[in-house]
């Protein structure tokens, strides 16, 4: 997964500005705009730090930096940018400060490619878990008229279903549903609703709730599509306050918690699928295969295998 290889130097601003003792007023309105109290110094693992009107030289302490290749989703990094003043961190390696970095910073291009690309192997995964355990178009598709059927729980909820059912009829009647593969056309939406639902014997169950930082739950279906969503609208908005953005610790705690249960059940998924016996018999005869090919092509044929 993408999103568990990021380090702290993918997101950091790596231009600085540096305090400068003959530019005092510049530096105090520096760290008025910025709304900090620290500034490096220019070739020294040393800040100046703003207090009272002036700024006092120290040493770079060991709460104010972290190193430039932890892991920006690592809960010691959560911990250590949570603790610092303002949430902003010196970036450093060895002795050398290399850039700082923010709560905003996770608001940054990398961040929500990182979430696009995992969202979209999940949902390939998905695909063929569902695939795995013989659901087709017309499954998705009984679903939507269970729902129909089933649900009591408003006008609003009702009309959603009969659209899904009209739209998806249309397409099956003019064969724009076999011109693909099986759920190809579905949203991550249906598919998530599908696989959690009693209908489907919960094959992917996404149901328990997520406690956030305002004491409300959300539950893990809908936080996948949030941060589906979120990724997908996102504007690298470091620089501004967006309504999905992380401009605090709170929020930040929230986006971590997101992270992490979608990994979570990244992972889940990816172990149903390597445990299904459709999925194990097809990677016992593809081996199989390639075995008998390196003993007739003996050893020549390892590498072919092994590149």
């Amino acid at each position: 997964m993408k999103i568990k290889s990021l380090f702290v130097r993918d997101i950091s601003s790596k231009t600085l500005l540096y305090y400068d003792e003959n530019r005092a007023s510049e530096c105090q309105g520096i760290c008025d705009y910025l709304r900090i109290d620290f500034l490096p110094l220019i070739g020294e693992y040393k800040y100046a730090e703003r207090s009272k009107g002036a700024f006092r030289i120290g040493e770079l302490e060991e709460g104010m930096r972290v190193g430039e290749f932890a892991l920006i989703f690592s809960v010691e990094f959560l911990n250590r940018l949570s603790k610092a003043k303002h949430n902003v961190l010196f970036v450093t390696e060895g002795r050398v400060i290399k850039g700082v970095v923010h709560v905003s910073d996770f608001n940054r291009n990398i961040v929500l490619q990182s979430i696009q690309h995992d969202v979209l192997d999940f949902e390939r995964n998905l695909r063929q878990w569902l695939l795995l355990n013989n659901v087709t178009n017309d499954s998705i598709l009984a679903f939507f008229e269970y729902q129909l059927n089933s649900n009591k729980r408003g006008k609003g909820k009702l009309e959603y279903w009969q659209r899904q059912i009209d739209e998806f009829e249309g397409k099956k009647k003019s064969g724009v549903l076999d011109k693909f593969g099986q759920l190809q056309h579905f949203s991550l939406s249906h598919l998530l609703q599908f696989a959690n639902s009693s209908y489907s014997s919960h094959l992917l169950d996404t149901r328990n709730g997520v406690e956030l930082s305002s004491g409300s739950k959300s539950p893990i279906f809908q936080i996948i599509l949030d941060l589906r969503n979120s990724a997908m609208h996102g504007k690298d908005s470091i620089d501004f306050q967006t309504e999905s953005g992380v401009h605090t610790i709170d929020q930040l705690q929230d986006f971590y918690k997101s992270i992490n249960t979608f990994i979570s059940k990244f992972e889940e998924l990816e172990q149903k699928i390597l445990s299904h016996e459709k999925h194990k018999r097809a990677l016992i005869l593809d081996n199989a295969s390639k075995l008998q090919i390196i003993g007739e092509h003996y050893p020549d044929a390892i590498e072919f295998f092994i590149r």
